[in-house]
């Protein structure tokens, strides 16, 4: 390979390199009890989950809240024809909090 290539291979690996290193992992959520928890526990930071069940119903029956501690983005697939629904069915009535925000997150 020419020098002029290789330093040209360089330049497009220097430019871009950061943005390759930082991709992130969209995570697509199935509809049901505890999926979400789940997906919150397995994403680092910078991930997406995707709710991706049209109108699915996504519970949480555990008696602890969901602490997100890391930047995360939760979205519904922009292309569902009803929106998911996100729903506490915990029995301690105690608190109807769903989710804990958590330094870093």
């Amino acid at each position: 390979m020419k020098p002029r290539t290789w330093f040209a291979a360089f330049v497009v690996a220097w430019l871009f390199g950061p943005f390759l290193a930082a991709a992130q992992t969209v995570h697509l959520v199935e509809a049901g009890d505890g999926t979400l928890r789940t997906a919150i526990e397995a994403a680092a930071d910078g991930d997406t989950l995707e709710l991706i069940t049209d109108g699915g119903l996504y519970t949480e029956s555990s008696t602890d809240h969901l602490t997100i501690d890391k930047k995360l983005v939760i979205r519904a697939r922009p292309s569902l024809a009803r929106k998911p629904i996100l729903r506490i069915t915990k029995s301690d009535a105690s608190s109807a909090r769903l989710f804990e925000l958590a330094k870093g997150g």
